[in-house]
């Protein structure tokens, strides 16, 4: 079984931990990982009705692939700033897999330290959380007979990543009527919560060298990021094969992708927040 689960947390785009889910909460409410972890106990995912199959699965593990609709992917970068409320540069902090408030699917939420802003509210230092669907949530007490379940939308279409950490370019919006029972809160803004997240490698300098790596984004570090980002040839990767983005982006050196990125802002009205600024 451990074996299995290796395979499929290397296959997903998803990373697992058994946390738990939210409840309603309006668009205009943010909320944050906290809320996600104390609104529901490991002991109500292992009841939960996909975790119950899951036990009773010969192998304990159960999981679906969904396709995504492609006419729900736009086609370039504008239209996607465009549909969002939040446009960022960011750095992964925590994040906590759930089962969602259908109670037929899972959704992990990521929180995020803000680098630098294109649109929205936020500035260089914040923190935010935002959901995509999907994700492998254990289903028994660890130690006792493993099982999981785990959802994974896109199926196979998805590139294997390079090695971490990541930077993040983020397109956002806020969830709207019946997205709310799959993800709550931001979500990426287009192709069902799915596509709208560009990944740029954090390379570990060799020899190892404190003032040129920025291994994660804390407090007091985000302008050090920002300055190396700014700056980065590192690839940009689209990790979703199916995004009509990816060709274009795809291989992107940061430098200019970032570059882009402030440009369409500035062309849709919207100034650049930077911690270098």
């Amino acid at each position: 079984m451990k074996t299995i689960t290796r395979n499929l947390t290397g296959a997903l785009f998803f990373a697992a931990a058994g946390l738990g889910t939210a409840r309603p909460q309006s668009a205009a409410q943010e909320i944050h990982l906290s809320d996600i972890r104390a609104q529901q106990s490991q002991e109500s995912i292992f009841a939960s009705a996909p975790c119950r199959r899951a036990r009773e699965s010969p192998r304990g593990l159960i999981g679906q692939r969904d396709a995504i609709d492609p006419k729900t992917l736009v086609p370039d970068l504008n239209t996607l700033m465009e549909k969002s409320d939040e446009v960022i540069l960011a750095g992964d902090l925590d994040r906590a897999v759930v089962v969602s408030l259908s109670g037929e699917s899972t959704a992990t939420y990521h929180e995020v330290m803000v680098i630098r802003s294109w649109k929205g509210p936020h500035h260089a230092g914040d923190t935010l959380t935002y959901g995509m669907p999907g994700g492998l949530v254990q289903c028994g007490p660890s130690g006792s007979n493993d099982s999981w379940f785990w959802e994974s939308p896109g199926g196979n279409n998805w590139k294997a990543s390079y090695e971490g950490p990541y930077a993040y370019v983020l397109f956002l919006r806020q969830s709207k009527g019946n997205e709310t029972q799959l993800v709550q809160g931001l979500r990426l803004a287009a192709g069902e919560g799915l596509q709208g997240t560009f990944l740029i490698q954090v390379p570990v300098p060799l020899p190892f060298d404190a003032e040129r790596y920025c291994a994660g984004v804390l407090k007091g570090s985000v302008e050090h990021c920002d300055s190396l980002l700014e700056t980065s040839q590192s690839p940009v990767m689209v990790r979703y094969a199916r995004d009509p983005l990816a060709k274009r982006y795809g291989g992107m050196p940061a430098s200019e992708f970032l570059q882009e990125v402030r440009s369409l802002a500035a062309a849709q009205g919207f100034a650049e927040k930077s911690s270098l600024r």
